[in-house]
């Protein structure tokens, strides 16, 4: 009996789950196809509200894969609602979404006959009895609401699902393979969020705004992520992004923040590539070397540097270990030209690494780099500070995992 129990709840549990994403991909669809006029008002008197400049769409979401449309009956609860709110004068249109199982499909709309045997009840707890619960509207109400429901017959959720992605894919003009890596799990983040905040106010959005804040480059690796896509294809979807948006070109100013609680043996390693394959000798005398800024001891700092010198290279920290100075951290490597062509034969130093200490100081004194890849969390407003583009958030991936969004192999 505890097994079956068990099982249930987690059959419920699950479907609940499924409902909640088709809901969330059902807005996103909304957000995505509503007019450059249209606010979409998340969790409003519907599940998504549609206000529009002539009049607003309350657009309720049901996702009844197990059940099977028969009789109008079958669609009650959620039109007793709409028609409830309708006779209370929300003048709206009103849109049922639903998807019932087993092939069945519910009528466009209702006629007036059709919608009080869909509001007739039978009961028969303390004898059989029919509830006609139409009867406590006006038929003028009735008449009038018919006029404004339309039921339209959704998707399955995988098909559903598919639609989404691909209508996001056209919006952000991407691939599909960057929506499934990146951008869709920002989307149901961001409506989440939306559906959660107790201000109305900030429950709305429209299809531009929506749009910006999912293809920000201020990319965050979240939850969602590690559930949806995990940290390996969310790093490679995320270096090809930073590729095409050309985020981390080889001649832009460009920092890396970490910290040494991620794997000190990566982080060494990280700086030797960066100071060895990512400039210098071999490269254009037009790009510029990587500054590592680095959350940890002085010892860890220091062994770091102590791996990039053992590599014949030469660093520029600013003399942080003496007493740090903004001026020499900021200025240019000291370079030859390979027969005064375009390619570096020398440069007096091929990295900077320096502490969060530094960095700090470094940014306060009004320095900034061109764009700043950080990890969340450890000086957030700081690295917006130091960024002339918007900055590039992570969370929870590895220094391997960073090695690769950069240009590592």
């Amino acid at each position: 009996m505890t097994t079956t129990s068990t099982a249930g709840k987690d059959r419920s549990a699950h479907a609940s789950i499924r409902g909640y994403c088709y809901q969330f991909d059902r807005t996103i669809l909304e957000v995505l196809g509503a007019d450059s006029d249209t606010e979409v008002l998340v969790e409003g008197l519907e599940d998504v509200d549609l206000l529009g400049p002539s009049g607003t769409t309350a657009v309720q979401v049901k996702y009844w894969a197990s059940k099977k449309y028969s009789t109008p009956r079958s669609i009650h609860e959620p039109v007793e609602l709409m028609l409830d709110a309708y006779s209370q004068g929300k003048n709206h249109d009103f849109i049922l979404h639903v998807h019932f199982g087993q092939e069945s499909y519910p009528p466009e709309t209702l006629t007036l006959d059709e919608l009080r045997a869909c509001l007739t009840r039978r009961t028969t707890k303390g004898g059989v009895q029919i509830h006609r619960d139409y009867e406590k509207y006006s038929e003028e109400t009735l008449i009038g609401f018919t006029t404004r429901l339309i039921i339209r017959s959704g998707d399955d959720f995988e098909s559903q699902n598919r639609s989404t992605k691909k209508q996001l894919a056209r919006h952000l003009s991407a691939s599909e393979q960057d929506v499934d890596d990146l951008h869709y799990a920002v989307a149901l983040t961001h409506v989440q969020s939306l559906a959660m905040n107790p201000d109305i106010s900030k429950r709305k959005i429209n299809r531009t705004n929506f749009l910006d804040r999912i293809n920000t480059r201020q990319a965050l690796y979240t939850r969602w992520h590690v559930e949806t896509v995990g940290a390996d294809r969310y790093a490679t979807g995320l270096a090809r992004r930073l590729k095409q948006l050309k985020v981390l070109t080889p001649t832009k100013n460009k920092a890396v923040v970490i910290s040494i609680a991620q794997d000190e043996v990566e982080a060494q390693a990280l700086a030797c590539r960066l100071a060895v394959s990512e400039y210098g000798p071999g490269k254009m005398y037009t790009a510029t070397p990587w500054t590592l800024v680095v959350d940890g001891t002085d010892d860890q700092i220091r062994r770091i540097k102590l791996a990039v010198l053992k590599n014949g290279v030469g660093i520029n920290d600013g003399y942080e270990t003496i007493s740090f100075q903004t001026s020499a951290f900021g200025a240019p490597p000291i370079i030859n030209r390979r027969r005064g062509g375009d390619i570096i034969k020398l440069a007096s130093y091929t990295i900077r690494i320096i502490s969060m200490t530094s960095f700090r100081e470094f940014i306060k004194e009004g320095n900034e780099f061109g764009v700043v890849f950080a990890l969340q969390g450890l000086d957030d407003e700081l690295c917006r500070d130091g960024s002339s583009d918007p900055p590039v958030f992570y969370q929870g991936l590895s220094v391997e995992h960073i090695h690769k969004i950069i240009g590592g192999k």
